[in-house]
């Protein structure tokens, strides 16, 4: 195929999975982070949009989530100008889109750095490939319906320029091009803060390329390649200090309602649990059935002793990693060669860590946003698995007709899962499908239909959000409410009680989560 027709095919399987996201609405956390924002506006001073967070707030204060994404909201004025000042969701959606768009194809150059080491036969057919099968990957489908998704889009493209760049630099011997590169990390971490680890990756890729000029490992760790791991290495910690200065050294104050096993005291049940949820989110990759807006409040329980069954999953999984790991690190020691696969391996993983729990607390247990990136080094492994498989057999046209079926399944289910997010309460509803036992879905519901005068319906889901989670502060309140509406006083005043309880003691928690993170700064 012509490599201007493979681009086209890339830009065209974009529009088509996407195109009925054009008529979406702004829902759930857009609501919050861009129509109730007032930094997303003209009106407001430019300035402001560099002092508060994604959400508006001033991320001084310690009532602020932190999350601290400038160019994503400049993204979004930009949306507003263009409509002459009014929020057009339309506007808004096609943006994510056509950026979409643009990271698919940015795919393409990147997956064939990772091939030309070895000189592939089939190098343009596999980058090719994998940017097909990453462009119809459905667990991307929050990141591009949900209007806050652009900043993983927007981060994910920085990213793969800054990986770009960097070959430049290498390729050129470039001062410019690796000062440029750096420019363009310092404006995928504006726009989402787990893209500081590209530069892991060009630390990678270095390795990577050096490997292939010199056989012997001792050798290649000349005074030039010291030089640019001592830049990159300076340029992440000055960029992490930046931030964490931005943020006034404080960071996220999370409860257990938002990561429970975080705030476990047992640490085999930390373990344990966040092994099973980084398997979870390896099958969401293999099979994207399970997709769910939130999966807080009970979606994957705590395993809290070894009789789970869900102990013998995670055992196998890291046997299997293991042994996995073994033999590919015996292939580089035999034959002092590193092909491309591992490139893929860590574009899968790196961008994941920080989402991780390994290195400090996240706000959610899991989050489909997280996985836009690591799921291209997925995408990328998974067809030169196709690779070889195709070699191994008489018919090589089998392997590659199953991958194009695939491909089509794929984008079956990412136009499906499209319409759960044009509107609130199917994206709610779907979410039960998924994980029944999440009070944070019931109380959504019961929200939605509460707005909708539907009290009934309210009333029922606002219990069973508290059934779940009996000290869930927001659902008690409204249903407080809605009970007074009822004339129902009694009833009322106890969960308002309650709430009050609940509120006093979250608070009280906080203060001793912020003057510990005080002492520990």
């Amino acid at each position: 195929m012509d490599k201007s027709w493979k681009y086209i095919t890339i830009s065209v399987s974009a529009f088509i999975c996407y195109c009925n996201t054009l008529w979406g609405s702004f829902l759930f956390d857009d609501t919050e982070a861009i129509v109730k924002n007032k930094d997303v506006m003209p009106s407001t001073s430019i300035n402001e949009i560099f002092r508060n967070d994604f959400w508006g707030t001033n991320i001084s204060l310690n009532s602020s989530h932190k999350s601290y994404r400038p160019l994503t909201i400049l993204s979004y004025r930009l949306n507003v100008i263009y409509s002459n000042n009014i929020l057009d969701s339309f506007q808004f959606h096609a943006t994510n889109v056509i950026l979409y768009g643009v990271l698919c194809l940015l795919t393409i150059p990147v997956f064939e750095l990772f091939l030309k080491k070895r000189k592939h036969e089939y190098l343009h057919e596999i980058a090719f490939m994998s940017s097909l099968l990453f462009t119809v990957h459905p667990v991307h489908t929050e990141s591009v319906a949900a209007l806050v998704g652009r900043a993983d889009i927007l981060g994910s493209i920085f990213f793969l320029v800054t990986i770009l760049l960097y070959h430049g630099s290498l390729k050129q011997k470039s001062v410019l091009l690796l000062i440029m590169s750096l420019l363009v990390t310092i404006a995928a971490v504006l726009c989402k803060e787990n893209t500081i680890m590209v530069l892991g990756m060009c630390i990678a890729y270095d390795v990577f390329q050096q490997s292939r000029r010199k056989k012997i490992w001792n050798n290649f760790f000349n005074l030039y390649f010291i030089l640019r791991m001592l830049i990159l290495i300076s340029s992440g910690v000055i960029i992490l200090y930046c931030r964490l200065k931005i943020m006034n050294f404080e960071g996220p104050t999370f409860t257990s309602i938002d990561n429970p096993a975080a705030f476990s005291s047992n640490s085999l049940i930390k373990v344990f649990t966040f092994s099973y949820i980084y398997l979870i989110n390896l099958f969401i990759l293999i099979w994207p059935e399970w997709l769910c807006f939130d999966w807080s409040m009970g979606c994957i329980p705590l395993i809290e002793n070894f009789c789970d069954i869900r102990v013998f999953a995670v055992v196998l999984f890291w046997l299997l990693l293991v042994l996995a790991t073994h033999k590919f690190f015996k292939k580089i020691y035999e034959t002092t060669l590193i092909d491309g696969s591992l490139m893929g391996i860590c574009l899968m993983i790196l961008p994941f860590i920080p989402a991780s729990n390994i290195f400090f607390t996240v706000g959610f247990v899991i989050a489909e946003r997280t996985l836009l990136l690591p799921s291209a080094g997925f995408c990328f492994l998974v067809v030169i698995g196709f690779t070889k498989l195709e070699r191994s057999m008489s018919n090589r046209e089998v392997p590659k007709r199953l991958f194009y079926v695939l491909c089509v399944i794929f984008a079956t289910k990412t136009i499906l899962r499209n319409f759960d997010w044009l509107k609130e309460e199917r994206l709610f509803s779907s979410a039960l499908e998924v994980c029944p036992l999440n009070a944070k879905v019931h109380y959504n519901i019961a929200k939605v239909a509460a707005d909708r005068d539907l009290k009934e319906l309210a009333l029922v889901e606002y219990k069973k959000a508290l059934d779940l989670n009996p000290n869930y502060e927001q659902a008690m309140n409204n249903l407080a409410n809605l009970l007074r509406e009822e004339k129902k006083y009694e009833e009322a005043e106890i969960l308002l009680r309650k709430s009050l309880e609940v509120s006093i003691w979250i608070r009280n928690v906080i203060k001793r989560l912020l003057l510990l993170g005080k002492w520990l700064f």
